[in-house]
């Protein structure tokens, strides 16, 4: 499901929207390098296209998580458990939707990165509710980049996975699904 192949066109229902994703986290993991933390890392399904020496996975605590999660450390919702600077890049792949308090949040991203570190961040913008009840918003172009930019991250590349029609066939199929 994260990396679908043609077969997926006609098996999975998110087809589209995983076929852009991958493509676009394929170029820019590139600059995810040495000590990387995952924050709601799931399966890890992006690992391996990191190259970093340290790749650490982190999710929030809950018994589903614990038991389903390839997860290293678990946290509280508010706090992350590493001390200040103690990772070179951060990956968070549609895992914002899922935080009900996000300027918190970007400020612990911010806390445990070292300066000049990358963060590659994916939100999803035309999807629907999933992991009720916690889905707690979507955000534009404009909004996504106002937050980081409020909380002292620097936006240096910013792209739409799939901004074409391809959405249509998206919102179709998952009707159907």
């Amino acid at each position: 499901m994260y990396q679908p192949g043609w077969v997926g066109m006609f098996l999975n229902p998110f087809y589209f929207a995983r076929k852009g994703l991958l493509s676009h986290l394929r170029d820019l993991s590139s600059n995810i390098t040495g000590r990387t933390l995952d924050i709601g890392c799931g399966i890890k399904p992006y690992q391996h296209l990191c190259s970093s020496t340290e790749y650490v996975g982190l999710e929030i605590d809950t018994p589903e998580n614990r038991e389903h999660k390839r997860a290293d450390y678990y946290y509280d919702g508010h706090r992350f458990p590493f001390e200040n600077e103690s990772f070179d890049a951060a990956v968070s792949s549609q895992v914002f939707e899922h935080v009900f308090n996000p300027e918190e949040f970007l400020k612990e991203v911010h806390r445990v990165l070292r300066g000049n570190s990358s963060f590659l961040l994916t939100v999803p913008f035309v999807w629907d509710e999933h992991e009720q009840p916690f889905d707690f918003g979507r955000y534009s172009s404009f909004g996504i980049r106002h937050l980081l930019e409020k909380n002292r991250f620097n936006v240096l590349v910013q792209r739409k996975s799939v901004d074409d029609v391809r959405v249509i066939f998206q919102l179709l199929n998952a009707y159907i699904y």
